[in-house]
């Protein structure tokens, strides 16, 4: 396929409340929508889920735009693509091996990859994935960092729509007594935590303190940069920790991933599109997680349905370890930008499972939202 041209829009999408998490607030989201075009007029489209600050990972709003309007569109624009993959060998060459901005990339491969399925009738995730989609993928939502009364109606509206499982967002300050006071109030209820890296690896057993609540998984506890600080926290010190740690924003690449599964450290993997870099990257991961029987499940980003449409699809591979972060699209925002919108009801999601992204593109509120658009033409 020729790329006739890329169009980058600058998105920002006015959110019904904030996201509060132990290092940052999301109020309003701000967001990357990639358009990539072939010589026949098809089109696909990705994003890049780059928050504006660096709370999550180094790579920013900013630094997304900026390598992909000066670097990685005008390298693409004008190519002769066998596939929407060929971009990662693209950037390696641009980037000398070391590519500084994955959720740029991975929002130009799925627009590459949803290009290409548009173009050959088929649906992105099942191709790439070599499996059909189930029908159907559970509820699972994740609470914002929020004062109990608040916790505990939020569960219990959740509860009363059938979700199958919550996970909250928790800090070293008063984490524990929250997820003590909804396992209290729902001792059936599937609960993982995350804590976003904010508690001091001194505190481990404060850390410990969580394996009486029956988690499914704590993510991130510790406040370390890598999986190797894991492997010296958890075997050269006190380590009582019983509840399966999950792994996020520390493992952003296959080694990475690799690393800690030999050295028993991880048991749970949050599969992202966008921080690993693409769905190329997270195939790879998913294929050595389920040879290697670590359990996987499927995250999200606070993002538009079109980067949260791929997340959907992946949660209906039909063997993660528990339902994913993935609410409706009416939960975050007044105006999402897929049409149909992404809707549960009684807990149960139906899955599109149509050509590319399964999904259509709501130009008009696109266009609305839109704060910049940037085309790159052959």
């Amino acid at each position: 396929m020729f790329i006739q041209s890329i169009t980058l829009y600058q998105v920002g999408m006015p959110m019904k409340f904030p996201f509060k998490t132990a290092q940052g607030l999301v109020d309003y989201r701000h967001t990357i929508v990639i358009c990539a075009e072939d010589e026949q007029g098809n089109r696909g489209y990705g994003e890049s889920v780059a928050f504006p600050t660096p709370f999550y990972t180094n790579e920013t709003f900013d630094v997304s735009w900026e390598k992909l309007t000066k670097e990685y569109a005008p390298a693409v624009v004008g190519q002769e693509l066998d596939s929407g993959f060929e971009v990662h060998l693209i950037i390696s060459r641009l980037s000398d091996g070391h590519v500084e901005a994955p959720m740029a990339v991975a929002g130009l491969e799925n627009a590459l990859l949803n290009l290409a399925a548009e173009r050959n009738g088929y649906n992105t995730v099942s191709h790439v994935m070599g499996q059909p989609l189930a029908d159907t993928i559970p509820m699972g939502v994740v609470a914002g960092d929020m004062p109990l009364h608040e916790l505990l109606e939020f569960v219990n509206t959740q509860v009363e729509q059938q979700c199958r499982r919550i996970k909250i967002k928790i800090n070293p300050r008063d984490g524990y007594e929250k997820v003590a006071a909804v396992r209290d109030a729902y001792p059936a209820l599937a609960l993982s935590v995350d804590a976003n890296r904010s508690f001091s690896p001194t505190d481990v057993d404060e850390v410990a303190r969580f394996d009486e609540l029956g988690l499914l998984c704590m993510e991130e506890p510790f406040q370390v940069t890598s999986i190797e600080d894991y492997f010296n926290l958890k075997y050269n010190h006190y380590w009582p920790i019983t509840t399966p740690l999950c792994f996020d924003e520390t493992v952003s690449t296959l080694a990475e991933l690799e690393f800690g599964v030999e050295h028993d450290i991880i048991e749970v993997m949050n599969i992202k599109i966008g921080r690993l870099g693409g769905l190329y990257p997270a195939k790879q991961m998913i294929d050595y997680c389920r040879r290697h029987n670590v359990y996987y499940w499927i995250g999200s980003m606070v993002e538009s349905s079109i980067s949260k449409m791929l997340h959907v699809q992946l949660a209906a591979l039909g063997d993660s370890y528990m339902p994913g972060d993935l609410s409706d699209s009416s939960r975050y925002f007044y105006d999402d930008l897929t049409t149909p919108a992404l809707v549960f009801n009684d807990g149960i999601m139906k899955v599109p499972n149509g050509v590319g992204l399964g999904v259509s593109i709501h130009q008009s509120i696109l266009m609305e939202q839109a704060q910049a658009i940037v085309t790159i033409e052959a």
